[in-house]
C-alpha cells in the first residue's frame, strides 16, 4: 500500500517576537525603535568589560580549537558546536573567578547560582556543576550568548569570508586578548607552549573544561580585581587602552550608536525614560536620517506602551488582591480606584496615538493601532477593562496573564508569574557602553533610563 506524503506541524508556531514576555504584543514595533537607536546591541550587552573578557576567551579558545580540530572550518552547525565547546569553559571560568574573588555585587554573571553551589560543594563533578542540558543551553543563555549578536554584527570584532562570523578573532579582539593576558597572573596567562606536548586531543572531547584546568587554569586566582566584570550601578570609563580599543569598534565616527550617545548628553537632571524619547525625537541629526519618520512617533509610542503596562500591572494586582476562585467580576474590578487612573491614562495616550497621521501605517505597528483603537472607543471603566483583557488575550506574546470569561477576569498564572517588563529600546545598554568606552558622558541618561525600579536590566541573572 502506498501512502501520500505531506508536511505537518507537531506544535503551534508563532513568530519569534510573540514568544517572549510581551504582554501587549508590541515587541515587534518596539524592536524597530531599538534597531533604529541602538543597532547590533541587545538588552544583555550591558558591560563593555565583558566584551574585553570574551575577546580573551575567543582568542585563546580559537587557538586551542584550531589545534584540536585541525581548523576544520565553521560552515556547519556541528563545527560551530565543536568550536563553542572550547570557548564555554573560559566564560564559566571568569564567572567562577569573579565569585571566588568575593561578592558579585550585581555583576553580570549568567549561571552564577549553579556555579556557586558547585563551589560550595568543593567543585566536585564536571561542567561547573551544570546538568548536561543546562550546560548545552549555556551557548544561548550564557555570557557569550548575551554578546554573540554584537560579536557577529559589529564590523571589526570578528572576521569571516562573508563578514563577521562571531568566531574568528580580528585585530581588535587579538589586541584585547593581549590587554587581558598581560594583566593576568603568570600561571593563568595563555601561552603558545600550552598547545605543545603531544596532547591526544580526542580524549578531551565533551570534557573540554577539564583540559583547561589540567593545563593550569585554576579555580582560585588572585589579583584579578582590575579585570573583573563591572559592578552593577558603576558606569565609569574603563582604562584608557581598553576603552580606546572598544570605542574604535562600538562607536566609530558617524555611526548611529555614536549619534544617539551624543544626543543623550543633553538629558537634564531629573529626567525620566519618556524624556529620553522626547529628546531623541527632536534631535536634528536623527530627524534627518532614514529613521527620522519612525523616531518622530517614539514619544507617542512610549506613552502608549507605558500606560498600557501600568494598566496591566494595576489590573493584575487587583486580581491578586481579590483572591476569588475563577477571578473577580469585571464590575467589581471597575470600582477599584487603583485601576481607574491607569486606565484613564491609557485611554488618553490611545487617543493621542490615534490623532497622529503617521502611526496608522507603521510597519509592525498594527498591534499598537488595535490597542489604541480598542481603548479609545471604550467609554466606561468596565468597557476599558474588557478591551484591555481581550487585547492581551488575542495579541499578547508569551504566556497570558489572564483571560475574560463569563464576566470574570480569570488569572492564568501564579501571582508572581507575570513578566511585567516595560517596553524599552536598549537605551540603558547603549548609554552604559558609551560611558565605559568614553564615547559620551551619559551619566544623566543612565539615571533617566532607570527612573523606575522595574526598568533595571538583568545584570546578575541565572542561565
Amino acid at each position: 500500500m502506498e501512502y501520500g506524503h505531506g508536511w505537518f506541524f507537531t506544535s503551534p508556531w508563532e513568530p519569534l517576537v510573540r514568544r517572549r514576555g510581551d504582554a501587549l504584543g508590541l515587541r515587534g514595533i518596539a524592536d524597530q525603535y531599538a534597531d533604529a537607536l541602538a543597532p547590533d546591541l541587545s538588552n544583555g550587552t550591558v558591560d563593555a568589560r565583558w566584551i574585553t573578557l570574551l575577546s580573551w576567551c575567543l582568542k585563546a579558545s580559537h587557538d586551542v580549537w584550531a589545534k584540536a580540530e585541525g581548523e576544520s572550518g565553521l560552515g556547519s552547525r556541528a563545527a560551530q558546536q565543536r568550536r563553542y565547546a572550547w570557548l564555554r569553559p573560559l566564560e564559566l571560568l571568569w564567572v567562577t573567578w569573579t565569585l571566588q574573588a568575593g561578592e558579585p555585587n550585581g555583576r553580570q554573571l549568567r549561571g552564577q547560582r549553579t556555579v556557586r553551589r558547585w563551589l560550595a560543594g568543593g567543585a566536585r563533578g564536571e561542567r561547573f556543576g551544570m546538568p548536561p542540558e543546562q550546560f548545552r543551553r549555556y551557548r544561548q543563555t550564557g555570557m557569550y550568548g548575551a554578546y554573540r549578536t554584537l560579536m557577529r554584527r559589529v564590523p571589526g570584532l570578528t572576521l569571516g569570508e562573508r563578514g563577521p562570523d562571531g568566531w574568528t578573532p580580528s585585530t581588535v579582539v587579538n589586541d584585547l586578548f593581549d590587554y587581558v593576558n598581560r594583566r593576568l597572573p603568570k600561571h593563568v596567562r595563555f601561552r603558545d607552549e600550552d598547545l605543545e606536548g603531544g596532547t591526544y586531543w580526542g580524549r578531551w572531547r565533551e570534557r573540554e573544561e577539564r583540559w583547561w584546568m589540567r593545563a593550569g587554569w585554576d579555580l582560585e586566582v588572585g589579583g584579578l580585581e582590575e579585570l573583573l566584570p563591572t559592578e552593577a550601578g558603576i558606569s565609569k570609563p574603563l582604562p584608557e587602552e581598553e576603552r580606546e580599543l572598544l570605542r574604535s569598534c562600538l562607536f566609530p565616527k558617524n555611526h548611529r550608536r555614536l549619534v544617539v550617545a551624543r544626543a543623550l548628553r543633553g538629558v537634564e537632571p531629573g529626567s525620566r525614560h519618556v524624556d529620553l524619547c522626547d529628546l531623541l525625537a527632536r534631535d536634528p541629526v536623527l530627524q534627518a536620517s532614514g529613521s527620522g519618520p519612525l523616531l518622530a512617533t517614539l514619544p507617542a509610542f512610549t506613552r502608549l506602551a507605558d500606560a498600557g503596562m501600568d494598566a496591566m500591572r494595576a489590573l493584575w494586582g487587583a486580581i491578586g488582591a481579590a483572591n476569588q476562585a475563577g477571578g473577580p467580576e469585571v464590575a467589581d474590578l471597575a470600582s477599584v480606584p487603583a485601576i481607574q487612573q491607569p486606565l484613564s491614562r491609557l485611554v488618553e495616550s490611545s487617543r493621542a496615538w490615534n490623532a497622529r497621521q503617521d502611526t496608522a501605517t507603521l510597519r509592525a505597528g498594527e498591534t499598537a493601532v488595535l490597542l489604541a483603537g480598542a481603548m479609545a472607543g471604550a467609554r466606561t471603566v468596565g468597557e476599558q477593562l474588557r478591551a484591555l483583557s481581550r487585547h492581551h488575550e488575542l495579541h499578547g506574546g508569551g504566556l497570558r496573564w489572564f483571560r475574560l470569561r463569563r464576566g470574570r477576569v480569570e488569572p492564568l498564572l501564579p501571582q508572581n508569574g507575570a513578566a511585567a517588563s516595560p517596553y524599552r529600546f536598549r537605551l540603558w545598554p547603549l548609554a552604559r557602553l558609551a560611558r565605559q568606552c568614553g564615547a559620551a558622558d551619559t551619566r544623566m541618561a543612565l539615571e533617566a533610563a532607570l527612573s523606575r525600579d522595574d526598568d533595571a536590566p538583568d545584570e546578575g541573572g541565572e542561565a
